[in-house]
């Protein structure tokens, strides 16, 4: 059986098509969790409408942070797997088929990730979404360190792994998933289904410049961490250090986008200190005069 986990916050029109696309799967053994973070609009109704015997909805108080549902669903679950959806994604119908031949065909991995599209307000989706590098299979955790490239709606995981990593860092509010996913890959190997099997929902006002100013800067500290939350080798603290260096070019780039030039500034010093080579940073800051004192 298969645990699906789908966290939720006043999002009851597009949740009634994340549900269907759930129980529309070809890979029938499942069980449903959607896990409320304390909805005010008709979420419970739209719930109520699907009558369905696996699917199970807990309501929380709110918090605002989407580690807490998860994170309740998962003592909730039951299933030898478990996958996540986001309340505004779609699910295509093999997609949990796909994943569990896939793992069944790879024994030593233990978590699995597929290819996703964009869907647009119109209607259109967009060609796949990850790149030729992206597609990786067995160990990707120096890959990831580099870019986070799975999208927490394609990842379907080993119940017996979950339990070994833990569940998501409740202090984290943009980059829960992804410091999840460096422990998964970290104690194991990944299987990847070459298959656009999701439908990213992209939509106006998804993601505010203040909002990516906080995920820029839980990314920052994420990264400086990893050195005591993992033993690395020399080429994975090079990576690292690569990366929190896009991390402070990104952060500053936006402190600028909304308007605080200054509070940018010495993060465009800092990636250039951390890596005077970064494409990104020459390419973006070269013409600001970001060593004049703030």
């Amino acid at each position: 059986m298969v645990s699906v986990i789908i966290p939720t916050y006043n999002r009851s029109a597009l949740l009634a098509e994340a549900i269907e696309s759930v129980l529309g799967q070809t890979y029938t053994e499942i069980e449903l969790l959607i896990a409320d973070d304390g909805s005010t609009d008709d979420t419970p109704d739209c719930v109520a409408a699907f009558r369905h015997s696996r699917l199970r909805y807990l309501k929380l108080s709110h918090t605002g942070c989407q580690s807490v549902p998860r994170n309740r669903a998962l003592d909730e679950a039951t299933g030898r797997y478990v996958a996540f959806l986001d309340d505004d994604d779609i699910w295509m119908p093999e997609k949990l088929e796909y994943q569990i031949e896939g793992l069944h065909q790879a024994p030593a991995a233990e978590f699995s990730y597929t290819d996703a599209r964009f869907l647009y307000p119109d209607g259109s989706t967009s060609p796949r979404v990850l790149r030729h590098w992206h597609k990786r299979r067995g160990l990707i955790f120096d890959p990831l360190l580099v870019e986070c490239f799975i999208h927490p709606s394609t990842i379907l995981v080993r119940r017996a792994l979950v339990d070994r990593v833990g569940g998501f860092d409740e202090t984290l509010h943009s980059v829960e998933t992804y410091e999840w996913y460096l422990r998964l890959a970290y104690r194991a190997g990944a299987e990847f289904v070459d298959e656009p099997l999701v439908h990213v929902r992209r939509h106006s006002g998804q993601i505010s410049g203040q909002r990516e100013v906080v995920t820029y800067e839980e990314m920052v500290v994420l990264l400086r961490a990893l050195h005591q939350r993992f033993d690395l080798t020399w080429k994975q603290r090079v990576l690292i250090r690569q990366a929190r260096a896009r991390a402070h070019t990104k952060l500053g780039l936006t402190y600028e986008n909304v308007g605080n030039a200054t509070r940018g500034r010495p993060h465009f010093r800092k990636a250039f200190w951390l890596n005077p080579f970064q494409r990104l940073w020459w390419r973006s800051v070269v013409s600001r005069d970001i060593f004049r004192l703030p």
